[in-house]
């Protein structure tokens, strides 16, 4: 009576055995697999994307704090000369403007903001590709055009994003203001230039990446995907904005005070 159990417990054993081993026969190939997709990500930047991002936020911010001060003119009667010129203002608005965007705490800034970027990247890609795909797109940008073909990639996801910002005027690069957006701008804007100058034609690699899958495919289904998750990540840092307004309009109350006593 006392074997039956036996011999179904043994078999259990063996069947737990047979699922662990297969557990680990996958595993290293699966770690290969989420490697390559990393080192793919490690290999583009977010600095325009970034850039935009930063751009939208202290614009959206900027806008709430000016409001703010221009109805304290009109309410407090501070006169003609409380204006953006006034260093009160000046110093109010830039109060503001900070407090607003560590609310916001985007990230796109910080080396978090990395890590999210190249985590995204990299789940996008494993998304988009096939394991051998992969390996072929990984090999392609470690090749002589690779640098540039991911520098390409990574300009055309910003450019995607400033089309929705300037578009649906989230981001005006004309606003009272903005030459401190034009400056940062600028200044990621020239060094990224350098590194997309090149004779795509000229390699025959590079037009394989450009022209047939699976480098088509990465570059087209990645780069949208990355728009909406980065579109996503602004909005919802946006979002945190407005309900730091009360907190951020008390730190203007000095600066207007100090107008007021002038």
């Amino acid at each position: 009576m006392t074997a039956i159990p036996q011999q179904g417990a043994t078999r259990r054993r063996g069947w737990l055995a047979a699922v662990v081993a297969l557990l680990l026969a996958v595993a290293p190939a699966s770690g290969a697999e989420d490697d390559t997709a990393a080192r793919i990500a490690a290999l583009h930047g977010d600095a325009l994307t970034r850039t935009w991002s930063r751009i939208y936020l202290r614009q959206s911010a900027a806008a709430l704090a000016r409001g703010h001060l221009t109805s304290a003119g009109r309410e407090e009667k501070l006169g003609p000369h409380w204006t953006p010129d006034a260093p009160e203002w000046r110093a109010a608005e830039t109060a503001m403007v900070e407090a607003l965007l560590g609310a916001a705490d985007a990230g796109f800034g910080a080396a978090e903001g990395l890590a999210w970027w190249r985590n995204t990247w990299a789940a996008q890609t494993r998304a988009v590709l096939s394991p051998a795909e992969r390996q072929w797109v990984l090999d392609t940008l470690l090749s002589a055009p690779g640098p540039y073909l991911a520098a390409t990639m990574d300009w055309f996801v910003g450019e995607m994003v400033m089309t929705r910002l300037t578009f649906t005027d989230r981001a005006r690069l004309d606003r009272p203001g903005a030459d401190v957006d034009r400056a940062l701008l600028q200044a990621t804007a020239a060094p990224l230039l350098e590194k997309i100058r090149y004779d795509f034609s000229s390699d025959p690699r590079a037009e394989l990446f450009i022209w047939t899958d699976p480098g088509r495919k990465y570059f087209r289904e990645v780069s949208f995907r990355m728009v909406s998750e980065v579109n996503a990540r602004m909005d919802a840092a946006q979002a945190r904005i407005l309900p730091a307004f009360g907190a951020a309009a008390a730190l203007a109350e000095p600066h207007i005070t100090a107008f007021r006593r002038r």
